[in-house]
């Protein structure tokens, strides 16, 4: 686990955790997921850009917040 941060721009939950287990011939793995405000939590898309580095986007409840209402005019 590394950290939690709110995009002011966007408002989506930015989780990070870094520091993995190490791949073979490679790094140590490290994942960032992007949460956005969504009815129910569902994985929206996973991409390995980079060998052992995996970036995810999801919908959740989680998401959905004031600053996100104020941010997206709902």
């Amino acid at each position: 686990w590394h950290s939690a941060t709110v995009d002011e721009n966007s408002g989506k939950r930015l989780l990070k955790w870094t520091g993995g287990t190490k791949c073979w011939n490679g790094p140590v793995r490290s994942a960032e997921v992007s949460i956005t405000c969504g009815a129910k939590t569902k994985l929206l898309s996973a991409d390995e850009p980079e060998t052992c580095r995996y970036i995810l986007e999801m919908e959740s409840p989680v998401g959905c917040d004031e600053s996100f209402k104020q941010s997206n005019a709902l």
